[in-house]
């Protein structure tokens, strides 16, 4: 639950941001244009989406928290519980209604002054770190991976000694550990390039990732999208011949699919996969970028 106290703090907290009311009620502005406001109830925020099919799967995917109005009909709003989120998806949530409304040169050097995003291969030396990354729970509800030591050597060992195609990459945030990306090219793995052809055609030299931030404080400030957005770029430099990355994600892991989204990846199917955890049941998106065309 958030309160307006902390949304007032974030919204704030964002680059040539004022506050002015809007109807009676507390609202902010990047430059002359709004991008949250706090409605009538008093529990209730108003934020930009980035298009009117966004907004309705944000309601689709938790009408708990997300609504709207008739008001709204035709505009790219979106209605936000307070007592439905928590600080971290307030700040996602604030944060992409700023750089949807801010104007270009702010944004731009707000993007200027972001963090740098490094990685290299995962190594048998950074196996503690991951086992702790993987035991936390924001990591494991989605993972669910066995994190003896055992379990990690048996499952990322292959990679780090360069016995297995996948690349498992320990991303780096200004030098300090951020997370892990694992990459594979589909066509090396037979049993999971069929399981996704049931769903769509899928050429063997595509690419698929598979991601997670370890640092629970770093959830929540986009560094995710960053990270995937980076390593996607760089996908198209360390494997000429693929020709996209297409990356299957539950459908229940909002948080997941929408950070694809703003890494520039598009929703092109739903299908039935077995879930990474269990509890959760088989219905995935798959999300796909395809390779630039060449200058």
């Amino acid at each position: 639950m958030v309160t307006e106290d902390d949304v007032r703090r974030i919204a704030l907290s964002l680059p040539e941001t004022t506050e002015r009311p809007s109807y009676g009620t507390p609202a902010f502005r990047v430059k002359d244009k709004w991008f949250a406001r706090i409605r009538e109830e008093g529990d209730v925020l108003v934020v930009w989406c980035g298009s009117e099919e966004e907004k309705h799967e944000l309601i689709a995917a938790d009408p708990e928290a997300f609504w709207t109005t008739p008001h709204y009909d035709g505009h790219p709003v979106v209605l936000v519980r307070f007592d439905a989120i928590d600080a971290e998806e307030l700040t996602e949530l604030l944060t992409d209604s700023w750089r949807l409304r801010a104007p270009r040169r702010v944004l731009a050097a707000y993007e200027a002054a972001r963090s740098v995003i490094t990685w290299r291969r995962l190594e048998e030396r950074d196996f503690p770190l991951l086992r702790e990354w993987l035991e936390r729970p924001h990591v494991a509800r989605w993972w669910h991976h066995e994190t003896s030591i055992e379990a990690v050597t048996r499952d990322f060992g292959p990679a780090a000694r360069g016995e297995d195609p996948s690349e498992d990459l320990l991303t780096f945030l200004d030098g300090r550990p951020l997370g892990l990306v694992q990459r594979c090219r589909l066509g090396d793995f037979p049993e999971y390039l069929t399981e996704l052809s049931a769903i769509l055609d899928v050429p063997a030299d595509t690419v698929s990732l598979d991601y997670l931030i370890g640092d629970p404080g770093q959830v929540g400030r986009g560094l995710g999208p960053q990270m995937i957005r980076a390593v996607v770029e760089a996908t198209w430099r360390d494997h000429p011949a693929a020709p996209a990355i297409l990356i299957p994600v539950s459908a229940a892991n909002r948080a997941s699919w929408r950070a694809l989204e703003k890494a520039g990846l598009r929703r092109v199917a739903e299908g039935e996969l077995e879930p990474d955890n269990p509890i959760d049941d088989r219905a995935h998106y798959l999300y796909r970028i395809d390779r630039p065309a060449a200058p």
